[in-house]
């Protein structure tokens, strides 16, 4: 993907074998709320006119899943949303156990420190094909589902494995969008990875590899469990 908007943006650098390298990693962080937000319609709407896969992650001082799940395949534009813009400015090869996209995928991330609802107000933005979010309380599920099920009829939102949730996954998802259904899946990481493109996350720690972690899933009532699984 090639844009005039990305010029103006950091890239994320990775260092391999003494070789500094640039990545198709795109910080918009020092921009203007205004100019981030134009540059997130921007690269959304071309990732649709280009055929290619559109994410949003919704974060909580993340920084590598969206890297991730961008280097989950080809053509796949990720885009990440986070308030505190905690993101790399490099990484060294082996440094960090994640997929990058390489220069010849077509694949993209792109990083914003933005609230997702100004985001939302705008009334400019794409709908995605997949929305993620990786939460660290139980008090932003409700929160995240609402934002995500405005941004993609496919929002996956995965609780804190630490902390219980206590409101049915259906009887939320209907409070917040009475036309999706919603189902508590009960997922290993690896399966969260295969969803979502990534399962890296500081808040999804586990004792074993096999162990399954609550995850719930919002999508229209004719939509597989799977649809996300790309």
């Amino acid at each position: 993907m090639e844009h005039k908007i990305l010029d103006g943006a950091q890239t994320l650098t990775f260092e391999r074998s003494g070789t500094v390298l640039e990545t198709p990693a795109y910080y918009f962080t020092d921009f203007s709320p205004k100019d981030q937000i134009d540059a997130a319609n921007y690269l959304a709407a071309a990732a649709k006119r280009e055929n290619k896969f559109l994410a949003y992650e919704l974060g909580y001082g993340t920084s590598l899943s969206p890297l991730d799940c961008a280097g989950a395949g080809e053509n796949r534009v990720v885009l990440a949303f986070d308030t505190q813009g905690q993101f790399p400015g490099g990484l060294k090869d082996g440094s960090e156990a994640i997929k990058l996209p390489s220069q010849e995928s077509g694949s993209l991330a792109a990083f914003f420190k933005l609230d997702i609802r100004d985001l939302i107000k705008s009334n400019n933005y794409v709908k995605a094909d997949l929305v993620y979010s990786i939460v660290p309380f139980p008090n932003l599920v409700s929160e995240m589902l609402k934002a995500g099920l405005q941004l993609s009829d496919d929002v996956y939102v995965v609780p804190n494995p630490l902390r219980a949730i206590e409101t049915p996954a259906d009887e939320m998802v209907k409070t917040v969008s009475p036309k999706h259904v919603g189902e508590l899946l009960r997922l290993t990481k690896q399966e969260i990875e295969v969803a979502l493109g990534t399962s890296k996350s500081s808040y999804l720690i586990t004792e074993a590899p096999d162990e399954k972690i609550p995850v719930i899933h919002a999508h229209l009532p004719q939509q597989s469990v799977t649809q996300g699984m790309v």
